[in-house]
């Protein structure tokens, strides 16, 4: 498996994109990912053009799927993301914001995260996004603090241990 994190691309709408903060690892994920799209720009127009030879394209949906993912593989949404990216910078701050490397502990174990934006947030990598509930609650929390997630297996407390 490669160390590089995979960045997931949702729809978006380009009137509304926001600037986006991702680490050096995430901003490098999305360019690959851009740039593999893009090699398989060929075979879908190969796919497109005999998709249309199937006739009425109002109610072909060969068609329609092809022309979805030529839009996607056209890469506007992650062009346009590009554009907005800020690069995350380590910073000296004694609590938790975004971008901070934070070290936990609970009753079971000790972990590491890093907090990034949602877009970049994959929890199995040890990323975690400011906006879901775990985010929320370790955000602005300092070394020694404590918060407590209710989880259907009931709660977990966790310790901060470090901040960087």
């Amino acid at each position: 498996m490669s160390s590089m994190a995979h960045v997931k691309v949702k729809p978006i709408n380009l009137s509304e994109l926001r600037k986006v903060f991702l680490t050096s690892e995430g901003y490098e994920s999305l360019k690959l990912e851009l740039k593999t799209l893009e090699g398989k720009k060929p075979e879908l127009s190969r796919k497109i053009g005999m998709t249309a030879a199937f006739g009425d394209l109002p109610e072909n949906h060969a068609w329609d799927a092809a022309k979805e993912e030529e839009a996607f593989l056209n890469g506007r949404e992650i062009k346009a993301i590009l554009r907005n990216v800020e690069i995350l910078k380590p910073q000296n701050s004694d609590s938790v914001i975004l971008g901070s490397k934070v070290t936990l502990e609970s009753e079971r174990t000790q972990t590491q995260l890093t907090v990034v934006d949602p877009l970049e947030s994959n929890l199995s990598l040890g990323k975690v996004s400011p906006d879901s509930l775990f985010g929320k609650l370790l955000m602005g929390k300092k070394v020694g603090e404590e918060f407590t997630l209710e989880s259907p297996l009931g709660q977990v407390v966790y310790r901060v241990l470090k901040v960087a």
